[in-house]
């Protein structure tokens, strides 16, 4: 399989993309809720590594759900060799309870969305914060259109999809690491407007703080002088009681 040919499963070199992934310093421990690589120097690790210092490994990882066969171990595989950190699903499902504890993008087959994800997956997109619209990449059948095809349409038509794209297969191999890729950048973006709101709302509460803090110096002031008034006049009182000589000039000064 060429860089810049479509992904072909009956001719799809895996020995080749096991040997160029090592030299790429990757790592494919491919299976079910497995990661596939770390960092690469291919293109898409540069822009993994330069998301805000709050993401973490979870949050980069792109989700790949394709139970079809061998296909999704060869399109792990070949985005782990593009330095993607690839996490393998088996199901839609499982994808979704992974990305609630992080990911950058969700890429999935079509045939893999049963009727019974659908749920899941809505639940997951309607759960996002103000600052998330995860991207989700979906394959598809490409060519004329088939009963089956129609379905599957519609089914994706119940998704509360958003940020959503459609690649038709065959696909080029680098069409999709270019695909992978923009959606990778667009979700640290999204961190980054998540780090600069946790940012501003720190700041914020600092003020808050800070504006505390000068009232309960201001009140206690306050409270400090009505306190220092009387106790000025009975110290005067008690001073001139002491030099007095008689009851009749303390008297006077009561």
């Amino acid at each position: 399989m060429g860089d810049n040919g479509p992904i072909n499963l009956r001719n799809a070199d895996r020995g080749g993309i096991k040997a160029r992934g090592r030299a790429a310093g990757g790592i494919f421990p491919v299976g079910n809720g497995r990661f596939v690589s770390g960092f690469g120097s291919g293109p898409g690790a540069a822009a993994l590594r330069e998301g805000p210092v709050s993401v973490g490994r979870l949050e980069r990882r792109v989700l790949v759900v394709a139970p079809t066969g061998q296909y999704g171990v060869l399109l792990s595989e070949a985005l782990a060799e593009a330095g993607m950190e690839v996490y393998t699903c088996a199901t839609v499902t499982e994808a979704c309870a992974a990305a609630t504890e992080g990911a950058a993008v969700l890429l999935l087959a079509e045939e893999a969305l049963a009727q019974t994800d659908l749920m899941a997956m809505n639940h997951l997109l309607d759960r996002q914060p103000e600052w998330s619209d995860l991207p989700v990449l979906i394959l598809v059948t490409g060519g004329r259109e088939t009963l089956e095809s129609e379905r599957r349409a519609r089914q994706r038509a119940e998704l509360h999809l958003k940020n959503v794209t459609l690649l038709e297969r065959p696909i080029r191999m680098a069409t999709l690491i270019s695909s992978v890729e923009m959606a990778v950048r667009s979700r640290m973006r999204q961190y980054e407007i998540r780090t600069n709101r946790e940012q501003r709302a720190l700041a914020q509460e600092a003020v808050r703080r800070s504006e505390k803090l000068a009232v309960a110096g201001r009140l206690a002031a306050s409270i400090a002088h009505e306190i220092n008034n009387p106790l000025e006049s009975v110290t005067n009182l008690l001073y001139l009681i002491l030099r007095s000589e008689s009851l009749g000039e303390v008297k006077a000064f009561a």
